[in-house]
């Protein structure tokens, strides 16, 4: 860790905190370039007010060794990563997979106009190669322009390979034009050189490369890697993604490869690199609902009711909403928590006539969605949340909540009350109901929530879960 600023990041700190920028967004990219917290604090005096921030820098702080290296199953579990809706390149030298339409059309054109932007020439890591053309692109940190979109990308590739956030580099942009390459090169640092101690002696190893194309190119501009003979044509929102390294830790040398000059047209990528340790100090371990299989392309869907059986659920309400009593499970303040000093949810329990119909109903519905006999595993009441109530994102159990429904009720709202799903390529959708509206969804391994306070008097639901048999 660095103990000491230079004049420059003193007068990028100072130029950035006159120019009102976000201090936590600046600790975040001091930490990536290395600064030991108590240096950065002493030099922004203040103290990260993001939840998490603190407890990250107080970690980073306590870590007074060097990194040690990985237990073997650490290894074996990043190797072990499964990427949904992947096609992977045939090969067993490599881990190497194919993700199209990753980025939409219109996310990728942002990203490349802010790149072009704030490019800069492209260096590398070793000074002492002889050949100036080894790399002849352009860069941009993107990292160090955070904003809500390039942070939202961010932390997408994080969640669709199930490794946290901070165990990456910040996102990097480059650009080519013709006649532009970067010859053939790993992204790995070779271990037990000075490269490695100045690059991974913190932050670990690199391991898997996450790169994302956000132009067609029209001629050339190929990833070539080289040892496999695989090339990949640039296509706008298509995602290369692959591990440097083996099961067993080691450096992988057949992921080297090569982009090719560009021969017409012009060539952005956007990549980010996932390490062993990043800024964590615990090992990674792989998140048990990133197991699960897939059961449908989307991972939800909405609908309508059965008006016969919306009538049903609507007339119980209105029978029972008198006597509503305040919800004080385990998921009040853990979950479901309020920005006002309301209590945030009340409920209604079910007949077990009325949850029996509902079941009857709607399993066929989810089992036609998914093409999997189900079982009814669970049903809640009618939760009726009150102004200001939050719904953290989370995943349900894996045992009994792999394929679930939201029923939407009824609604007293000022403005619509998006539910956040992401998809299984980790972008989050805000979704909106209507009284009579439910959504099928892969509710074990979507994260899924309702992070915006409520906006209106209150907002009732169903939630009904079931699991394959």
């Amino acid at each position: 860790m660095q103990t000491q600023m230079d004049q420059s990041w003193k007068d990028w700190v100072q130029l950035n905190m006159s120019r009102g920028c976000d201090k936590d967004g600046m600790i975040k990219i001091l930490l990536e370039a290395g600064f030991h917290p108590i240096t950065i604090v002493n030099e922004m005096q203040y103290l990260p007010q993001t939840a998490g921030l603190g407890t990250l820098m107080n970690q980073v702080i306590e870590r007074t060794l060097p990194i040690k290296k990985p237990e073997p199953a650490v290894y074996q579990a990043l190797d072990a990563i499964q990427l949904p809706l992947a096609t992977r390149v045939d090969s067993d030298k490599v881990h190497l997979y194919l993700v199209e339409d990753f980025l939409s059309a219109e996310e990728c054109d942002a990203l490349a106009a802010q790149i072009k932007h704030s490019c800069r020439p492209s260096t590398i890591t070793n000074p002492d190669e002889p050949d100036k053309y080894f790399r002849t692109s352009q860069t941009c940190e993107l990292s160090n322009e955070p904003n809500a979109f390039t942070d939202m990308i961010d932390q997408r590739m994080a969640e669709y390979m199930g490794i946290e956030l901070e165990r990456s580099e910040g996102t990097q942009g480059q650009y080519y034009q013709v006649g532009q390459q970067f010859k053939k090169h790993t992204d790995y640092f070779e271990p037990n050189t000075w490269e490695f101690e100045k690059f991974a002696s913190d932050m670990g190893q690199r391991t898997w490369t996450f790169m994302i194309y956000l132009t067609d190119v029209e001629e050339g501009g190929e990833t070539l890697f080289t040892d496999i003979e695989v090339e990949v044509k640039p296509k706008r929102g298509r995602a290369v993604v692959w591990n440097n390294l083996t099961a067993t830790g080691a450096v992988n040398p057949y992921t080297a490869h090569w982009a090719k000059p560009v021969i017409k047209g012009e060539k952005i990528i956007i990549t980010k690199w996932f390490r062993t340790q990043g800024l964590m100090t615990t090992p990674f371990k792989s998140l048990p609902y990133k197991q699960l299989p897939l059961f449908t392309p989307e991972g939800f869907k909405k609908t309508r009711l059965p008006d016969d059986l919306f009538q049903t659920i609507t007339e119980f309400y209105q029978q029972g909403k008198a006597n509503m009593v305040l919800e004080v499970n385990d998921s009040i303040g853990t979950y479901i928590q309020t920005t006002t000093e309301r209590h945030p949810a009340k409920m209604i329990e079910l007949s077990d006539a009325l949850r029996q119909t509902i079941f009857t109903t709607i399993c066929p519905l989810l089992e036609e969605w998914t093409q999997l006999e189900l079982k009814p595993s669970a049903i809640y009441g009618i939760r009726e949340y009150q102004r200001g109530a939050t719904l953290k994102m989370h995943v349900d159990r894996i045992d009994t909540h792999q394929v679930s429904m939201i029923i939407n009720v009824a609604q007293q709202v000022d403005q619509d009350w998006f539910l956040h799903i992401a998809d299984h390529k980790g972008k989050i959708h805000k979704v909106t109901m209507q009284p009579g509206d439910v959504i099928f969804y892969e509710s074990a391994r979507l994260q899924h929530g309702r992070p915006e306070p409520l906006e209106g008097e209150y907002y009732a639901n169903i939630f009904a879960h079931t699991a394959p048999l």
